[in-house]
């Protein structure tokens, strides 16, 4: 345990992190395609099905049970209630490269996640956005 605002709190959690993302889910039959977790988030892809995917977090909840408290599945792109849209002002001296890597990031994002019904209501938002 350190000291909340250590200077070092956030390379041992990240180091903690990385030991427990690689060695929990060797355990269960069902892996995800996709598994990454950084200080206190996780972004997984599970193509098995929910019932399944209950079952992978009891299992890492059993490996250490206050990682997996809390956990959303989506279906589209989710924004935190705080999130402002503010990405990179195009009226500042940003490279066009910077900007177009932002834009396609969102994208293939939103493409990746959203089902069919939220990609018709996420597109929009993005060209609003940019």
């Amino acid at each position: 345990m350190m000291a909340m605002g250590s200077p070092h709190s956030p390379a041992m959690a990240n180091l903690y992190m990385e030991s427990f993302e690689e060695r929990a889910p060797k355990f269960v039959p069902l892996q995800p395609k996709e598994f990454n977790q950084y200080v206190n988030n996780t972004f997984l892809v599970w193509p098995h099905g929910c019932c399944m995917l209950d079952q992978f977090f009891e299992h890492l909840s059993n490996i250490h049970p206050t990682h997996y408290e809390t956990r959303k599945r989506w279906d589209s792109v989710y924004r935190n209630p705080t999130h402002i849209d503010l990405y990179l002002n195009n009226n500042r001296h940003h490279q066009t490269s910077h900007r177009k890597a932002e834009l396609s990031r969102l994208f293939h994002c939103t493409i990746f996640i959203s089902d069919k019904d939220n990609l018709l209501q996420e597109l929009p938002h993005l060209y609003t956005i940019f």
